[in-house]
């Protein structure tokens, strides 16, 4: 089997699209003291064999080749190894420093260190000082690293793996610091909620979540805005009214600068569609745990299981729907049937000199079929002003559609793997995409080439997530991990860290201050932006997370499941508000419209 097929079938499964047995016994959990019977590592890796290492040769023997070990891992154990790779760095280092070998360890730092910047920037800054033996004692993190062990988790097959590598190597060195300097928890199954403290428990810090990011949203472009204010139509809708309390919200969190990322000048279906969404926003219903939403739910038949993904438009009439057979379905959710423009050919001239859109259009029912990809459809997306569509497919390219003539207007490729998925930004210029080759690219519909690319997760990057205000950029990863870019200087600005799977879907609050993501472990989590903290977790669902979404300014959100449920919980409180049950439908997208409506879909699968 290839490695395109390896990918695509790992990945999968993660989403749930193949049915998988439950994963071994009951969780267990092992201290590495106590995990010595079979594997004898106090006898093998004892620091007593260290003696046998020539004092004169490289202290940082066989660190490379781990390395590279650790990197060609499979993606299922690769996460608990990466773990590994910091703290004996950091050991390597310390030892080289205290047997007097500056130049050495100055080289190795140098060489190195950029694999753990992202994520231990602090702690590299402070252990860099440390440039000769006499700074050992000074520094409070060295003498952390030397005087405590330093906490992990590790699966037993990824234990049992690295402990046969070690010794297979003849890595000695790396063995006493495994032995004397870690106390790794070994696990079998899936890991247990109880494992949170990782690392130098009370020392280590992501400092860059403390790196000031701007989350305010500023809910309508200047441009719609300064219509609304001025244009009497919509004085008689009460526009001007509701645009002044968005105002006051955009007042308590000031906003980046509009054009704080180059834009072009908004065109009339962008701010046609603007001034729509507002009219819904001003119509809303504020929804709680005493008034409760109304739901859609959309039932998909006759798929055979070769049902992807979907999509709805902004004003949830019309839903797109990607398959595995590589074509996509544009279906209309109202009394009107969808229309196509016309060839100019076939237009008369008194038409074209009337302009009216129904000579200028053909009616092609209730569904459009759209044909271009050459492998499953993993992913399809609406642009807000309903003309576009794009879509992300195995054959690793993205696809921008029309939704005037239902043709393919462009194909971006930059990937070299399948793309999981897309999001546009709410300007409807840029777009993100996530792919299996690890990387997600910040694209603008003009360019051909991505704009951004960025390559700092460890695994498949699953979903991606424009902020409200275009200016970050969320990915959310099969390493288990949530990051948050900024868009103009492509910096890691937050690293949100606590789901125990692969996350699979993420949605930004309104307002721009929390974060939701689903994975497969489960559970839903909420997350304030600004401090990179988890607030809430929420769990009852069992299976896989397939969608979430918040309401718009009130207190519920929504998730679905793989277990065939909707489920409704409170923002504030954590506390499960409603379950709703499917007949065999595993519910893939479940959002909330402007007016606070839920619509979600699923295809129907009935039980073998």
């Amino acid at each position: 089997m290839d490695r395109d097929n390896r990918n695509e079938k790992s990945v999968l499964d993660k989403r749930g699209y193949k049915r998988t047995q439950e994963m071994g016994p009951a969780r267990t959990v092992l201290p590495l003291n106590e995990y010595v019977g079979d594997r004898e590592i106090n006898s093998r890796l004892s620091v007593r064999n260290v003696t046998l290492v020539d004092p004169s040769g490289p202290i940082d023997s066989g660190y490379a080749k781990l390395r590279q070990w650790v990197e060609d891992s499979l993606d299922s154990f690769k996460n608990d190894l990466n773990n590994l790779m910091f703290p004996v760095f950091i050991h390597l280092y310390l030892d080289m420093i205290s047997m007097r070998r500056e130049n050495e360890a100055l080289s190795f730092m140098n060489e190195y260190k950029e694999d753990f910047i992202e994520v231990h920037a602090s702690e590299l800054r402070q252990i860099e000082m440390v440039r000769e033996m006499s700074n050992l004692k000074e520094n409070q993190l060295a003498m952390a690293f030397i005087s405590n062990k330093y906490h992990l988790t590790m699966g037993k097959y990824a234990f049992d793996l690295l402990i046969d590598f070690l010794e297979l190597n003849g890595m000695l060195k790396i063995g006493k610091i495994v032995n004397q300097y870690l106390n790794i928890k070994v696990f079998t199954g899936k890991m247990s909620e109880d494992i949170v403290d990782i690392g130098l428990v009370g020392v280590a810090d992501f400092d860059f979540n403390k790196k000031p990011i701007t989350s305010g949203v500023h809910y309508i472009s200047p441009k719609v805005e300064e219509l609304v204010l001025t244009e009497e139509q919509y004085k008689y809708e009460y526009l001007d009214q509701f645009l002044g309390i968005l105002k006051k919200k955009r007042l308590e969190h000031a906003p980046p600068a509009y054009d704080r990322i180059p834009l072009p000048s908004p065109s009339a279906s962008h701010i046609a569609s603007e001034i729509d969404k507002l009219r819904d926003l001003a119509k809303r219903m504020n929804v709680g745990k005493h008034q409760m939403p109304s739901i859609c739910c959309y039932t998909v038949h006759n798929t055979f299981e070769t049902l992807c993904c979907s999509d709805y438009s902004s004003d949830l009439k019309l839903v797109a729907l990607g398959y595995t057979d590589s074509y996509i379905e544009i279906h209309s959710l109202t009394d009107e049937n969808l229309l196509k423009l016309k060839q100019s050919i076939y237009l008369k001239a008194p038409e074209m000199r009337t302009g009216k859109a129904d000579d200028a259009r053909d009616d092609v029912g209730k569904v459009v079929r759209l044909v271009g990809h050459s492998g499953p459809v993993y992913a399809v997306k609406f642009f807000a002003n309903k003309r576009f569509l794009l879509s992300a497919s195995q054959d690793s390219t993205i696809r921008l559609w029309s939704l005037d003539t239902y043709s393919e207007v462009a194909v971006y490729q930059g990937h070299f793997f399948p793309v999981w998925c897309i999001d546009i930004a709410s300007n409807d210029y840029y777009f993100a995409s996530g792919s299996s080759d690890r990387t997600a690219c910040v694209w603008s519909v003009e360019s051909a080439k991505p704009v951004r690319l960025f390559a700092s997760s460890l695994s498949d990057i699953m979903c991606v997530k424009f902020h409200p205000n275009s200016n970050y950029l969320f990915t959310g990863s099969c390493d288990f991990k949530i990051r948050m870019h900024d868009l103009q200087d492509g910096e890691l600005v937050r690293l949100f860290v606590d789901h125990k799977d692969a996350v699979t879907c993420l949605d930004v609050s309104a307002c721009g201050k929390h974060l939701l993501s689903g994975g497969k472990d489960k559970t839903v989590i909420l997350w304030d932006i600004a401090t990179g903290k988890k607030l809430f977790k929420y769990t009852g669902h069992e299976g896989f997370i397939y969608s979430v979404s918040f309401s718009y300014f009130s207190s519920l959100i929504v998730s679905s499941s793989s277990d065939n449920t909707v489920r409704l919980w409170d923002k504030y409180k954590g506390d499960l508000v409603a379950t709703y049950y499917t007949k065999s439908t595993p519910i893939i997208k479940a959002v909330f419209g402007y007016r606070n409506i839920i619509s979600c879909l699923g295809a129907y699968t009935p039980k073998k």
